[in-house]
């Protein structure tokens, strides 16, 4: 009886620890986990929307994101994510520039949520890091596999993460 208790109880350790990481992530988010080097409790639906739950209204970095993607030529999420950054605004207008708020963590689109770290102090931590471009969308080479061509193809983080999750999730 002892034996079947310990297995239970590692059982339930082990489901309270994974569930969180395999419970389903919209590929957006994942993208941004991913290019922004975030723990993803740091990114949660709330890094772009009002609600915990995602979906309208956004935030204003949200908003402003949005505006990047919809913009002229044909950008990807990730492409707009990097732009957003780039452009150097302070979306929710609390003295930090959005791509500060990623430095230290705090949600860009959230006056609630402000660094205690001095600008000067993330400015020079942003620069060592290699500046905004640390946030540029990665290309991934991959081989395809057909014995008649060995050519290569490049896809974004945020296509492989999305055919993921749509063929994991049936979206």
């Amino acid at each position: 009886m002892k034996f079947k208790a310990v297995h239970v109880v590692a059982l339930l350790v082990l489901g309270v620890t994974i569930i969180p990481f395999v419970s389903a992530r919209p590929a957006h988010r994942l993208q941004a986990i991913a290019q922004l080097g975030l723990p993803p409790e740091k990114v949660t639906c709330q890094y772009c929307h009002v609600n915990a739950g995602g979906r309208a209204p956004w935030n204003a970095f949200g908003d402003n994101l949005r505006a990047e993607w919809n913009g002229a030529g044909n950008k990807n999420f990730a492409d707009s994510l990097y732009l957003t950054l780039k452009a150097r605004k302070d979306s929710d207008a609390d003295g930090y520039a959005d791509v500060l708020e990623v430095v230290a963590q705090t949600l860009p689109g959230s006056k609630d949520s402000v660094p205690n770290i001095p600008k000067d102090t993330l400015e020079a931590e942003l620069k060592a890091w290699g500046g905004v471009d640390r946030y540029k969308a990665k290309k991934l080479a991959i081989k395809a596999f057909n014995p008649s061509s060995l050519e290569g193809f490049f896809l974004t983080n945020e296509l492989i993460l999305s055919t993921l999750y749509s063929k994991n999730h049936k979206v």
